[in-house]
């Protein structure tokens, strides 16, 4: 993911990598349709945070299966990260495909975030 970052971005993800709030603002860089992260601040160490969920440009928000600390090497919370939003997705997809039949499309619709109902729907229509 560094591969399309510029080099000043770049040189400041690396040089706050352990400031979790203070790398936020790349992360629009990042990853695709990610505005942000939600995070709690540790009760310990305010730069040991921990996100809990993440906020799309269009203004959703979908809260991580499991909270994850971002402590460490940045490349590697990062890939937690991305881990997070995995299981979260697939975990909701899982659910969201489940249950398409017990409620009306357009309850089921927006029970779910806006990825899993599209891809939800997809299923069921194949």
């Amino acid at each position: 993911r560094f591969y399309f970052v510029s080099t000043a971005d770049l040189l400041d993800i690396l040089s706050n990598g352990n400031q979790p709030l203070q790398v936020k603002k790349h992360l629009t860089k990042l990853f695709d349709s990610l505005a942000g992260l939600k995070f709690t601040e540790g009760p310990d160490d305010p730069n040991a945070c921990t996100a809990v969920g993440m906020h799309a440009k269009d203004g959703e928000y979908v809260p991580f299966q499991a909270e994850m600390k971002c402590v460490g090497a940045v490349e590697k919370w990062l890939m937690s990260v991305l881990q997070s939003m995995r299981i979260t997705v697939r975990t909701f997809l899982t659910e969201a495909v489940a249950a398409y039949e017990d409620q009306p499309r357009d309850q089921w619709a927006l029970k779910y975030p806006a990825q899993v109902a599209l891809t939800g729907s997809q299923i069921w229509w194949v």
